[in-house]
């Protein structure tokens, strides 16, 4: 793992030139300086320039007392945003699961990664079988002729592993989160919530991350020791109620590689997605999603379930993994933000289904209950966003099973 600052937050010139004149030497991080010009500005008789021209003294005096009284949200106003180079999907998931973040990450839907070489081989054989079986499946299919490269390893990457270091990202955290989420995982590494060989893999990872923000200078260990009871959200200890309103929660199956689709691409602004394994994964016995566009043939389901399941008996997890994933948000967001974006033919199949599924739950218990924005709902069921009319399509797919939301990749 490699861990790069590429841009951070920086003072103007004008702001640095009043800085310096204080007694000619700026001893304060810009995080620090902000947080404790911040935290005046409630309280400040003058402007802004005043605060910035007040002996340094004080603003030390300033930064211990905000430091001291927990009042730590002046830390959220300078960010920083890091290469992350060599880390695992596990890790990367982990992140994306925590706000407040901005992320951009390779995708292995549009690139090749690369494995370990008995990974390399599994999932070059199902591309290749994939390509195979989609062809057949849509000969007479523009849009899936075109994108077939991509389809087949988007679904052959569901055989690579959980663990496998080869993530790349760009994450930008304020001062504040970065700190609490190295908090959070020194308190992950104390108090695991979960056992087996997850943990076994994230403590080392999760050791080294936080050694490398240290050696940054960007490790403040009073933000880190500020984390007020929160732990990871990833690692929720149970399955959450079904409810159905103006704000939802609700739970289903779901391989990792949906779960990090979900936190990747976070389509409910107010809302969460968290996930865990049913019970010790070294133990449990596991199940996997299958490529509906393998199903109709059983042998090479079978041929799927024994080829993951081997991996999982060597001590890995591969993506295609099912594990019980939480959802929970508001309506508006669920209709506007994730229905418009997943219910297209752009979008994993999995995910995709998955949010169809999600709504006609959502629609028939609002309809059972009497709820009056039952009506909000019931365009959506009409199949892909262009179709429903909750989003236009500046570029027609003229794949109809996409639109119909009946296609297998």
């Amino acid at each position: 793992m490699e861990v790069k600052i590429i841009a951070q937050t920086q003072f103007e010139d004008w702001v640095k030139d009043i800085l310096n004149k204080k007694d000619g030497i700026f001893e304060i991080s810009v995080p620090e300086q902000l947080a404790a010009t911040s935290a005046h500005v409630c309280y400040m008789r003058g402007n802004v320039e005043t605060i910035l021209a007040e002996d340094l003294q004080k603003t030390r005096d300033r930064l211990k007392q905000i430091e001291t009284s927990y009042h730590h949200s002046p830390f959220d106003h300078a960010h920083i945003s890091l290469e992350l180079d060599g880390i695992s999907k596990q890790l990367a998931m982990i992140l994306n699961d925590e706000q407040d973040y901005a992320t951009s990450e390779k995708s292995a839907r549009f690139t090749k990664m690369e494995l370990p070489s008995e990974q390399q081989k599994l999932f070059d054989k199902w591309d290749k079988i994939l390509k195979k079986e989609i062809n057949g499946a849509y000969s007479d299919a523009p849009f899936v002729q075109n994108k077939i490269q991509k389809l087949s390893q988007e679904n052959a990457r569901y055989t690579s592993s959980y663990f496998n270091p080869s993530t790349t990202m760009i994450h930008t955290f304020s001062y504040r989160q970065l700190n609490i989420l190295c908090g959070l995982m020194e308190k992950f590494i104390a108090q695991p919530p979960v056992k087996g060989i997850v943990y076994d893999n994230l403590k080392s990872e999760m050791q080294e991350f936080v050694g490398q923000i240290q050696n940054l200078g960007l490790y403040k260990p009073a933000l880190a020791e500020a984390t007020h009871g929160r732990r990871l959200k990833f690692f929720s200890p149970h399955k959450y109620e079904p409810m159905f309103s103006d704000v939802y929660q609700t739970n289903y199956y779901g391989s990792i590689a949906q779960l990090a689709q979900a936190h990747r691409h976070r389509t409910n602004q107010f809302g969460t997605y968290t996930g865990y394994f049913d019970g010790d994964v070294k133990t449990h016995n596991p199940r996997f999603f299958v490529p509906p566009v393998l199903r109709g043939d059983k042998s090479l389901t079978m041929e799927w379930n024994e080829d993951l399941l081997g991996q999982f008996k060597e001590g890995d997890i591969p993506q295609g993994t099912l594990l019980s994933i939480n959802e929970s948000g508001v309506l508006d967001d669920f209709i506007n933000s994730k229905c418009r974006e997943r219910l297209c033919s752009q979008a994993q199949q999995e995910i995709s289904m998955q949010t169809f599924d999600t709504a006609q739950r959502y629609y028939d218990t609002l309809v059972e209950t009497g709820h009056p924005r039952a009506y909000e709902l019931k365009p959506v069921l009409k199949g892909a966003g262009c179709r429903s009319g909750i989003r236009e399509c500046t570029t027609p797919c003229g794949f109809q099973e996409g639109i119909n939301m009946t296609r297998m990749v």
